[in-house]
């Protein structure tokens, strides 16, 4: 009779114990990934689990990223066991690679016997931040310029990320030496997706020559570098050609010498040109000729047709008629000639004339003249 007496206390007693256990888990808090994080970050998630009964448990936890059109971008499903007030750290199994955008993070446990499912989930907003802001076009200087060109640089340029950005913008041009020619930094701001068409704050006079052009964001978070760079070669053309000297004819030539009227002239500038050559002696001459094709820093001596010198005094030019030459104070030349004339003669006898007497004394006497233009 004793011995049945246990065994019903000792089932009541096991019976009452195992139905005054409660089970109860929750979470706590999710630890990762939260508020902001960079695009390109390996994330392994986690959350703050606790056992708040008095029973161990062995249950499922799901960890779920969902987007804002309420996809499941990550969805993992891990089984751990917590004694009772236990709290653990939970670091769940599988990783997430993160890609620019807003999320809803959701963590919550699944024990199916659980008695208060106010505490089973946790949710948290997350914002996957992307950083990248590039040049897009070199609008100004294009291609070619004209030397003296005053350039005020202008550039295309776009924030790619999801965030908007404060940044540094540099310009550059690039010659062969070491030293830029020309650099200017100006601070920009960007909403996301945002393209501008930035003009920069100082200006460049051009000189001739072959540079590169080179545009440049500086931010100091961008995540893509391909695209924080632009370059494109530049030509400063300079259009100038001239007259470096009158060869022929200067100074004195002898009437009726048959002379060739010639010069030199020069192109100054760095690219080939055409144009035309006019030859002058005062108001008796004018000729022109074609130059073709001549390159840059050559010289040519031109022949003109020939002039027979009359006698005179003349004003001598030469000037070359580039039609877009940039320097024309070097276009003309302008020189003397004096045509001289050597030129005496009789022009009358005074006497003897006509008839004298025999034995008359007579002197000789008659009118000479100089007939040219210098002293003879």
């Amino acid at each position: 009779m004793n011995k049945n007496w246990y065994l019903i206390f000792s089932f009541f007693i096991i019976f009452g114990y195992l139905f005054s256990q409660t089970h109860d888990v929750g979470v706590i808090s999710i630890i990762a990934p939260v508020d902001t994080i960079r695009e390109d970050t390996i994330v392994f998630p986690q959350a703050k689990i606790a056992n708040l009964g008095t029973a161990e448990d062995t249950f499922p936890v799901l960890f779920k990223i969902t987007d804002n059109l309420g996809n499941n971008i990550y969805l993992q499903i891990d089984t751990i066991n917590l004694a009772p007030n236990e709290t653990i750290d939970y670091t769940f199994s599988q990783s997430w690679l993160t890609f620019r955008g807003n999320y809803t993070v959701k963590c919550s446990t699944m024990l199916a016997t659980d008695m208060d499912n106010t505490n089973d989930f946790k949710d948290s907003s997350l914002f996957v931040v992307y950083h990248d802001v590039g040049v897009i076009e070199i609008i100004n200087p294009g291609d070619t310029i004209l030397e003296n060109d005053i350039v005020i640089p202008e550039v295309r340029v776009a924030n790619f990320g999801n965030i908007e950005e404060k940044f540094p913008i540099k310009f550059q041009i690039l010659s062969l030496t070491p030293i830029p020619v020309f650099t200017v930094i100006d601070t920009i701001s960007l909403l996301p997706n945002e393209t501008l068409k930035y003009t920069f704050s100082d200006s460049w006079q051009a000189i001739r020559g072959n540079y590169q052009v080179v545009c440049t964001t500086m931010l100091a978070l961008d995540q893509d570098p391909t695209n924080d760079y632009i370059k494109k070669p530049l030509f400063v053309i300079a259009h100038d050609v001239g007259v470096e000297v009158i060869i022929s004819p200067v100074d004195t030539a002898l009437e009726n010498d048959n002379l060739i009227p010639s010069a030199q002239i020069k192109n100054y500038g760095n690219v080939e040109e055409s144009f035309q050559v006019i030859f002058k002696i005062g108001n008796v001459y004018e000729e022109t000729l074609d130059i073709v094709n001549l390159q840059p820093d050559s010289i040519i001596k031109p022949l003109f047709p020939n002039w027979t010198a009359v006698r005179g005094s003349y004003s001598v030019s030469c000037t070359t008629l580039l039609i877009n030459d940039l320097y024309p104070n070097n276009n003309r030349k302008d020189s003397s000639l004096f045509v001289i004339a050597h030129d005496v003669g009789v022009e009358y006898l005074i006497s003897p004339v006509d008839t004298v007497l025999a034995g008359t004394l007579v002197i000789p006497q008659a009118v000479v003249r100089n007939y040219g233009n210098v002293s003879e």
